[in-house]
């Protein structure tokens, strides 16, 4: 595919969208960012920090801020589709409350899709504090994949995974696909949603003329529990995506038995004094179990 060279006024045709938890240290780079649109919605998942509030009162300028409180937390695709029901605009660009772009970048994401009107998501090159995401550009999914040369894309190209911290979906067809999986609470919910996308006949493009950087973690504070709370989410739902491709079957004897030597091995990471790898091994035990 050829890079889309020409300009496009993005502001009359794009809304953001962000999702924010316990997000109120990232208030003025969100500020920064929201500034960038005509248009954009944030849901705040009961945070109760006061983000809502403040950033009615401190933005300024010439977006048109939609603050939508969510009554629990409903993670992030249950959040996105409860702002997506705001957009009003053709274009939604789904964005995490850390995940900085420019208008140039924008504008990008826009041309692409305006160029290819069957694209249904168009994501860009996310750049993060380890490095370059370099799985987006990949047609296979492997649980553990091997470690590979990154090959850096020369122009816009097709592909069936992007990940969900910057997403600029068509408005139509997200609601023809349904939205986001909210069986998902938090991660492989973009991997689902893209490659229901590409099975409907849609296609997902990746532009790597367009960056975003991405300081991962950072829209939580560190300690024990989130790092608990993110290792059951992760594994309970790459468990379920590989249920929902067909790479695994669903147990209950099995994975009793999976959840006990998962939570054995915890335990005697903990006697060693290795905590992170015994409170990986913990979540991952409580994982296996819906």
């Amino acid at each position: 595919m050829r890079d889309v060279a020409h300009p496009v006024d993005y502001r009359p045709l794009v809304t953001a969208v962000i999702v924010t938890y316990r997000s109120h240290a990232l208030l003025e780079a969100m500020c920064t960012t929201l500034r960038c649109f005509d248009h954009a919605v944030v849901v705040d998942n009961a945070s109760s920090d006061g983000l809502l509030d403040d950033l009615r009162n401190r933005f300024t300028g010439p977006t048109h801020l939609q603050c939508v409180p969510s009554p629990a937390n409903l993670g992030y695709g249950a959040g996105n589709n409860l702002g997506m029901r705001h957009v009003r605009t053709p274009y939604a660009l789904i964005l995490n409350p850390d995940a900085r772009i420019t208008e140039t970048d924008i504008a990008a994401l826009v041309a692409a899709a305006e160029q290819f009107p069957r694209s249904a998501i168009v994501g860009a090159r996310i750049e993060t504090d380890l490095g370059v995401a370099e799985t987006s550009y990949d047609w296979t999914y492997k649980p553990d994949p091997p470690p590979r040369p990154y090959v850096e894309p020369q122009g816009l190209l097709s592909t069936r995974w992007l990940y969900g911290c910057c997403l600029l979906v068509r408005k139509e067809a997200f609601d023809a696909l349904g939205g986001f999986d909210e069986r998902f609470f938090m991660y492989y919910e973009e991997f689902d949603l893209c490659g229901r996308a590409v099975d409907a006949g849609f296609d997902v493009l990746l532009q790597p003329a367009a960056r975003v950087v991405h300081r991962a973690s950072s829209s939580s504070a560190p300690s024990l529990r989130t790092r608990f709370l993110k290792d059951l989410h992760w594994s309970r739902s790459k468990r379920r995506y590989m249920e929902k491709l067909g790479l695994v079957s669903r147990r209950p004897l099995r994975a009793a038995l999976r959840s006990l030597t998962l939570l054995a091995a915890g335990l005697l990471y903990f006697t060693l004094l290795q905590g992170r790898r015994g409170m990986k091994m913990l979540a991952r035990a409580a994982a296996e179990i819906d």
